[in-house]
């Protein structure tokens, strides 16, 4: 029973690449699903999908969860550009058996603005659109040093007096091969439908498909990660799949400080504005820990010098 449930997971992720990469992979107002939350997670660019000691790693791979402490209570804040704010708020726990569980809030507000009708003239309404997302995660061990997670998400987004909501699925590997410093890690994230729309308009959920490695390196106390992300956006070319790439590294200095450094290889080309872009796609992140608490921070260049804050408190209750 186990191993079938490994190869369901495996047929699941890796056939989820074709008939998506048929269909267009276009906006919708649910790209808001790929936010990254954590501050350890961008600080390593989202290269973490084989990461197993986060908690809000789960987001991107819910076999994350199974090796998290149980009690694990992490709080996110994110400050955007202009008015938009986000947030995160998770805590993992156990079952009985051994199998281990993680639930998540994640929202984001995009400030707030003044009705007008078609000829520019103040309704008196003020609109604040935002999302929501809860999700639950399910994980546990398939064998020695295999586990796999499921999880569930259901999501939100308004915009004016109207809303949108869907109902997406997660699920994900992470095996640490034996006698080795070395972990690999496969999800597919937000497998789902729309359960109510805006203006009776269908709008595709992001789905994505990620597949990474990690490995501690043998007398450096340096974390590599790296993973392709986005593999089932339509792109004209089979190689185009593989330019969205993550590269992250996590270095402790002592044993309180961390100092990460990432590379989002689809953030840098997605820039289109040839001044101060240079270092789109660059994360930069140092994390405390402390014998209770985790702190946790880091700085994203965006487009045109545009940088965005993240920050990170994580304990153990």
């Amino acid at each position: 029973m186990k191993v079938s449930v490994a190869c369901v997971l495996l047929v699941l992720s890796t056939s989820a690449l074709f008939p998506v990469a048929s269909s267009a992979q276009t906006y919708s107002p649910f790209q808001f699903l790929r936010t990254t939350y954590s501050a350890r997670v961008a600080g390593l660019a989202e290269a973490t999908v084989a990461a197993q000691d986060d908690p809000s790693n789960v987001i991107l791979n819910p076999a994350a969860a199974y090796g998290t402490a149980p009690g694990t209570l992490t709080a996110t804040f994110i400050k955007q550009v202009a008015d938009i704010n986000s947030g995160l708020i998770s805590y993992s726990g156990s079952f009985s058996t051994g199998a281990k569980w993680a639930a998540h809030i994640c929202y984001q507000s995009f400030g707030s603005f003044d009705g007008k009708d078609n000829e520019g003239n103040s309704t008196g309404k003020v609109y604040v659109p935002s999302s929501i997302v809860a999700g639950f995660s399910y994980a546990n061990e398939i064998d020695s040093g295999f586990s796999y997670g499921v999880g569930i998400n259901f999501m939100s987004a308004t915009l004016a007096d109207q809303s949108t909501t869907a109902f997406g699925l997660n699920a994900g590997v992470i095996y640490h091969i034996p006698n080795s410093r070395w972990n690999a890690g496969l999800s597919i994230e937000h497998l789902g439908t729309q359960i109510s729309s805006i203006n009776s308009v269908s709008e595709p959920l992001p789905t994505d498909l990620r597949l990474g490695v990690n490995h501690r390196l043998r007398g450096l106390p340096l974390l590599v990660n790296f993973s392709f992300n986005h593999l089932v956006d339509q792109n004209t070319a089979l190689f185009d799949h593989f330019r969205s790439f993550s590269l992250g590294g996590e270095l402790y200095v002592g044993k309180i400080i961390m100092l990460r450094l990432g590379y989002n290889n689809a953030a840098h080309i997605g820039s289109s504005f040839p001044v101060n872009s240079q270092f789109a796609g660059l994360d930069f992140g140092v994390g405390i820990k402390l014998k209770a608490l985790t702190i946790d921070y880091a700085l994203s260049s965006m487009i045109s010098g545009v940088m965005q804050h993240r920050f990170s408190v994580q304990s153990v209750l």
